[in-house]
């Protein structure tokens, strides 16, 4: 788990003795004690971008055979620029549920060439084959995800994040959020949203929740009811907004719910 050595790092960077990124890198990659089919690099903002080409350099020399595959919201719009560098195999454009399962699928069943949706490789560049693949229009169709895979101690301190909905309406021209969730707004049930927060806060002892929406509380109808249910849980928890809220968006009854 990079991400939580990573974060183990930053919590006792007095104690720890100074390693490059390279180092840190290798280390890593030492510690895996299995060789995989499928390395999947999660590049969300370009700013990640050099550290993740460092990583797929010293994967692929590590693993020769086998497939590497670039997804996110960076790898979308970069595509064209990382199918050019030699470590990088594949790059996923857009939201990754549907086209991620097919394309291991695909993997597993050896076939020849690997058609999917949204996944593309040099070939599929050449014949200007690069349409960004499907959506997932109903959220709850989504799995909640495996944290019991995850050693969540490591996080608690910084807290949990979490999606209540994708897409956003608005064209902000620093923003490239809608070419992998689009614009058009799709949520989850309310239902789903309070088991998932039963989850992580009842469950797992989270006291932060990062609601990381682009756009929240876009649907006053089910707004006012979800912040009721909220309220009657009394969760022993601080919520957060990274991505803040849009005043447009909002009214009187929706600020005095939260």
């Amino acid at each position: 788990d990079l991400g939580k050595d990573l974060h183990k790092i930053y919590q006792n960077h007095e104690k720890t003795p100074s390693m490059s990124v390279d180092q840190f890198i290798s280390s890593e990659l030492d510690s895996v004690d299995f060789k995989p089919d499928i390395v999947g690099i999660s590049i969300l903002f370009s700013s990640a971008h050099h550290t993740s080409m460092k990583i797929a350099q010293a994967s692929k020399q590590k693993w020769p055979e086998s497939k590497f595959i670039c997804g996110g919201n960076h790898s979308t719009n970069y595509f064209t620029h990382l199918l050019k560098n030699e470590n990088v195999d594949y790059v996923l454009r857009g939201e990754g549920e549907l086209s991620f399962s097919q394309f291991i699928s695909n993997m597993q069943e050896e076939k020849e060439y690997l058609e999917v949706p949204g996944v593309i490789d040099e070939k599929m560049l050449a014949k200007n084959q690069t349409e960004v693949g499907p959506i997932i229009m109903d959220l709850d169709e989504i799995p909640i995800p495996a944290f019991d895979l995850l050693d969540l101690e490591a996080y608690k301190s910084n807290g949990a994040s979490t999606m209540q909905s994708r897409g956003c309406v608005f064209k902000c021209t620093f923003c490239a959020s809608h070419t992998v969730n689009g614009r058009d707004m799709r949520y989850k049930s309310n239902g789903r949203i309070i088991n998932e927060m039963n989850l992580l806060i009842r469950d797992f002892g989270f006291k932060k929740l990062y609601i990381e929406d682009d756009l929240f509380a876009t649907d006053k109808k089910q707004f006012i009811p979800l912040s009721q249910e909220i309220s009657k849980q009394n969760y022993p928890v601080k919520i957060r907004l990274p991505q803040g809220l849009s005043v447009s968006m909002m009214n009187e009854e929706m600020i005095d719910g939260m």
